[in-house]
């Protein structure tokens, strides 16, 4: 099961390295969702340079407030010889191992024997829900939204493009099973704060969870503990509290950002419209396979720390949702399922066992390796078979032509400073690789994303000659020095009597809109 995990989780860099090599194709640098792979290629050089991370997906004045352990990693890479899109490309063999590491430890604590572990880890990391995606459209047009549920609930999809986030998720399972032999000696082990600190410096919806489950499991602790244990208990909420408070620090850092920062106020905003259309019932729906025998587990008479941590992280991921979506506090609100899929895994092993107890064994497993077979399946081809798809798509923001690659390095190269004014595929790649503001790019941190999409498709789209004036105009209002045209897009007839100075890189184009402006 790890040996097919690790080969899907690959095959996107597999893909790449292929096109690359053999197809002599030019690498954008992505390594998953394009625009997302060009927002942390954008943050590794800002902070090789300068330190801490700035908004550059918007012209003006950069206020550079953010600091990411796994960033800062790669920026020293980077000044060591380490090419951006490598220096981060690097995380998807460390996510790889810690997930792989984190999850497999976690399973064998929770379930016994050797092939229910083995389907516990094929739910947990294989099994995804593309047919309840197609019903979820079916009930209604709203129900397409559920594919944000489904993406971030399947770990294959963390490593191709969000390797952090499997890391994230590795570090959350190994902190539970060390708190859980913590409580037992109330030592404290270093590695603990450690881990949940970096657990919620990764993702804070991880780090959320975390600490939500080792606070809720210590009270339940106590709460059905007798009254000679209390003095245990003392001891191991001194133990726990590192761990708590290191957990805690980098969601007060991101909730000060939030409010504190313009652009990271806006990137709030925009992250909860896009997701605003997930209708709530798409959380049950899609999770209703594993859901339903994982409940059976709440019935069991006699529960461990780490059942109940499980049952707990269930509820808080599917409650911090909620808390995201109704309230507009926080981002994003589908990132809280993202490691989902490994507690309901072993909970519904735990169920089936309990069924099969009552019920008859045979009759009950026959069904769980038919629900197990219809869970991995069907869902690893189809995803697969979109994945190399989309590598391979001649606009699928993997790889550039030669034209506009040449645009970028000549933009990085010419000494004026200056914003650039570009279509989303290439707007979004200038920052990273021109050193340069981009004007539209990424679609949460640039700001008023979809008017500005708006405005650019009329400025690269004239369809006459009075559209060509129009768009001109609208160009030079921008702010930006520069229009890059990419290969798809041909500069608009004003240009040439504008008196912009046009540069042809081969199939892509600059425009120096300051020329344009002066005159």
């Amino acid at each position: 099961m790890l040996c097919l995990f690790v080969a899907l989780a690959m095959l996107t860099l597999a893909c790449i390295g292929w096109s690359s090599l053999v197809g002599e194709r030019i690498w954008s640098g992505a390594i998953g969702p394009a625009v997302d792979s060009m927002q942390y290629l954008s943050w590794i050089r800002e902070s090789a340079f300068h330190g801490l991370i700035g908004n550059r997906f918007q012209l003006g004045p950069v206020d550079r407030v953010f600091l990411h352990p796994a960033i800062v990693v790669s920026a020293g890479l980077h000044r060591l010889g380490v090419s951006i899109p490598i220096a981060y490309a690097l995380w998807v063999p460390v996510g790889l191992v810690v997930l792989c590491l984190g999850v497999t430890a976690y399973l064998r604590r929770l379930v016994a024997g050797a092939w229910p572990r083995a389907a516990a880890l094929a739910l947990a990391l294989l099994a995804t829900a593309p047919m309840l995606l197609d019903l979820a459209r079916w009930i209604a047009p709203e129900g397409r939204s559920a594919r944000f549920i489904v993406f971030d609930s399947w770990p294959i999809s963390w490593l191709c493009g969000y390797p952090l986030t499997a890391i994230s998720v590795g570090l959350a399972c190994l902190v539970l099973l060390g708190v859980e032999r913590g409580r037992k000696s109330t030592k404290i082990t270093p590695l603990l704060p450690l881990g949940a600190l970096l657990c919620a410096w990764l993702q804070p919806w991880q780090g959320a969870i975390l600490i939500a489950v080792l606070v809720s499991g210590e009270l339940l602790a106590k709460a059905q503990a007798t009254n000679d244990r209390q003095e245990a208990s003392a001891g191991r909420w001194r133990m726990l509290a590192p761990t708590l408070i290191a957990g805690a620090l980098p969601l007060a850092y991101y909730a000060i950002l939030g409010i504190a920062d313009p652009s990271w106020h806006e990137h709030g905003i925009q992250d909860n419209l896009y997701e605003s259309t997930i209708p709530w019932w798409s959380v049950p729906l899609v999770l209703s396979p594993l859901l339903l025998p994982a409940l059976v587990t709440l019935w069991r008479r006699q529960s461990s720390y780490q059942l109940r941590a499980a049952q707990l992280w269930v509820a808080f991921a599917v409650a911090l949702f909620a808390f995201i979506q109704i309230t507009g506090v926080g981002t994003f609100a589908s990132h809280s399922m993202q490691g989902i899929s490994v507690p309901l895994a072993a909970l519904a092993v735990l169920g089936v066992q309990d069924l099969a107890q009552r019920f008859g064994r045979r009759p009950v497993l026959a069904i769980a390796v038919i629900g197990l077979a219809v869970m991995v399946v069907p869902g690893v081809v189809t995803s697969t078979e979109r994945q190399v798809a989309k590598i391979r798509a001649v606009n699928s923001g993997y790889f550039v032509k030669q034209g506009e690659d040449r645009a970028l390095a000549a933009l990085a190269a010419d000494p004026r400073p200056g914003g650039v004014l570009a279509t989303v595929r290439l707007g979004s790649q200038v920052p990273w690789r021109t050193g340069r503001s981009s004007w539209l790019g990424h679609e949460s941190w640039t700001p008023h994303f979809i008017h500005r999409s708006v405005i650019a498709g009329m400025i690269f789209s004239p369809t006459d000659p009075q559209s060509d004036s129009r768009s001109m105009a609208a160009a030079r209002a921008t702010g930006a020095s520069f229009m890059l045209a990419d290969c798809e897009r041909t500069p608009a007839a004003a240009v040439e009597t504008s008196g912009a100075a046009l540069s042809r890189v081969g199939c892509a184009s600059i425009t120096e809109l300051s020329r344009a402006f002066k005159r």
